[in-house]
């Protein structure tokens, strides 16, 4: 039976011709990057020349690249690493890893803020345009033949950032609502705001705090592939140091720090077809960061431990197959929608306008999401039902609650992911495979 993959948000089949790659490597690569000798200077040579290319790809010195074991670590270090900190912004909607690391901080004590979405998955800042700038969230069915358009513009007057994010008294008296803080280790399934916290919120011009230390933010969503206004938030706080987890959105759209006004940024290999542990993360030079572990002094000391110069290398080359196709920018989501469109099923796009080209979720009413999986890996296509960290639990989508979905439309979704290898007619093959496997599931329950 011919299979059709389409979870490439969840882990990218490996790049063509990796696995020989990988043999070259192998034979090539016997020393430490750290040895004098010839055979660690040439597992050097190749660590450095893999560094380059993948700044070369975020127009960043490679000086400022730092490899990681993925993107949960990028995330943890640049989290919680920046010495001195003590607050924290984010939203409701973001990835396990994010969360995780945030809520470990509130019980250490940190001011922890967590920014409510819009239905289209973007943060609310009011008097910063956040609500208008996601109103068409409540049109998401209108005009989704066009949902792939715009996510070429997500960089758009991101030059002129700078300059806005320092104007800290700008709209700053209308900022506090909509942005409040919350008990320490929040429900991230409550998608509802406490109202019983007393501490101010950091917005609030009565408060003594000015700025947080630190916003964290998924640039394109694990779930829907929304794509955050980071322009907007960073703008909200002005002076504070901008992270970007880009595990998703590097190599399908254009990501460059310094046109994001990011200070950090992180990246992952197995997201665009290479190997598994391991990832990158930005560092803006002059930013120093505490270290996670303590060892060695590789990479400055703050990600001590042997580069692996094999994975980096791999890691380097998936990244650039992925890229120049997704230059190509094939507009698979429009044929799967106008194919619902037309079955006459019940269905409701959590994909907003405004995402990342490789992603669609769709929540079908009445039905299990996880059946719907089910039905179609029996038939030979592989769909998630959400992020590949959270699909194991019980729960419904924390991300789909936080933009208003109710708990059965959570649970009623499946997210199509498509990358490097997946053709037109692997699309038009398995969203009819979707609507036979919805269809039947409706016939049994009727």
């Amino acid at each position: 039976m011919r299979t059709i993959y389409l979870d490439y948000a969840a882990s990218a089949p490996l790049f063509p011709g990796a696995a020989e790659r990988f043999a070259e490597l192998a034979a090539e690569v016997r020393g430490n990057p750290d040895s004098r000798h010839s055979d660690g200077r040439r597992a050097r040579e190749i660590l450095e020349n893999a560094r380059a290319r993948l700044a070369a790809i975020l127009d960043v010195p490679a000086a400022d690249f730092y490899f990681t074991s993925g993107a949960t670590e990028s995330n943890n270090l640049a989290i919680k690493g920046l010495p001195g900190a003590g607050r924290i912004v984010t939203t409701r909607a973001e990835h396990s890893s994010i969360l995780g690391p945030v809520f470990s901080l509130e019980e250490a004590g940190w001011q922890a803020t967590y920014l409510d979405v819009d239905e289209s998955g973007r943060a609310v800042l009011q008097g910063a345009g956040g609500r208008e700038k996601g109103a068409g969230g409540r049109e998401q069915g209108e005009g989704s033949r066009e949902q792939g358009e715009g996510s070429r513009e997500q960089g758009e007057g991101s030059r002129e950032k700078g300059a806005g994010r320092r104007e800290q008294g700008e709209g700053r008296r209308e900022q506090g609502e909509g942005v409040k803080s919350l008990d320490p280790r929040p429900s991230i399934l409550d998608p509802r705001p406490s109202i019983l916290d007393p501490r101010p919120s950091i917005l609030d011009p009565r408060s003594s705090i000015l700025d947080p230390s630190i916003v964290a933010l998924s640039l394109a969503n694990s779930e829907t592939g929304a794509l955050s206004d980071v322009d907007a938030v960073a703008r909200a706080f002005p002076d504070s140091v901008v992270y970007i987890d880009a595990a998703q959105a590097f190599c399908r759209i254009e990501v460059q720090p310094r046109k994001l006004d990011a200070d950090m940024l992180g990246v992952s290999s197995h997201k665009v077809g290479g190997p598994a542990g391991i990832g990158g993360l930005y560092v803006r030079s002059g930013l120093r960061l505490r270290p996670l572990l303590h060892g060695g002094g590789q990479q400055r000391g703050i990600r001590p431990g042997t580069e692996n110069a094999i994975l980096a290398a791999l890691f380097s080359d998936a990244a650039e197959y992925t890229l120049s196709w997704f230059e190509s920018l094939p507009r698979y989501r429009r044929p799967m929608l106008e194919a619902l469109a037309g079955s006459g099923l019940d269905f409701r796009v959590n994909t907003p306008l405004k995402a990342a080209p490789h992603i669609l979720s769709v929540s079908f009413q009445g039905f299990s999401g996880r059946a719907i999986a089910d039905g179609l890996d029996k038939l030979g296509v592989s769909v998630s039902t959400g992020s590949a960290c959270s699909e194991q639990g019980e729960s419904p989508s924390h991300v789909l609650l936080a933009m208003g979905r109710t708990e059965d439309e959570a649970r009623s979704t499946i997210r199509l992911s498509f990358g490097p290898g997946i053709s037109r007619a692997d699309v038009d093959d398995a969203i009819k495979k979707v609507i036979e496997v919805v269809r039947e599931l409706g016939r049994i329950e009727d």
